[in-house]
């Protein structure tokens, strides 16, 4: 019964500064603007709703425009840009926009 006792308080100190490093990024993220290339799918829609559900301001791009659009379809915050990041003149495009 004391370990026990012991072994609760040592996770709650634990996970104490894991939730500061959270708040902290949330914090730093919000009214920001990232750029998530292939988010039409995977864990680059993953990452593109994540970070929006954080107050993030996302544009995602991708070659594709139906799953760019499903993806930002998911979150307010998500706008997509057609793009393929191989091409020299798609990536200037992004840049700008």
């Amino acid at each position: 019964r004391f370990s026990t006792s012991i072994l609760f308080q040592a996770d709650i100190k634990a996970t104490a500064p894991i939730l500061n490093i959270k708040e902290t990024i949330m914090q730093t993220l919000n009214n920001q603007t990232a750029l998530v290339t292939g988010a039409g799918s995977g864990i680059g829609q993953d990452i593109a709703v994540k970070l929006a559900q954080m107050g993030t301001n996302v544009v995602i791009t991708g070659r594709k425009e139906a799953p760019l659009k499903e993806t930002a379809a998911l979150h307010g915050n998500i706008s997509y840009i057609v793009a393929d990041v191989g091409k020299t003149e798609d990536v200037s495009r992004v840049l700008v926009k």
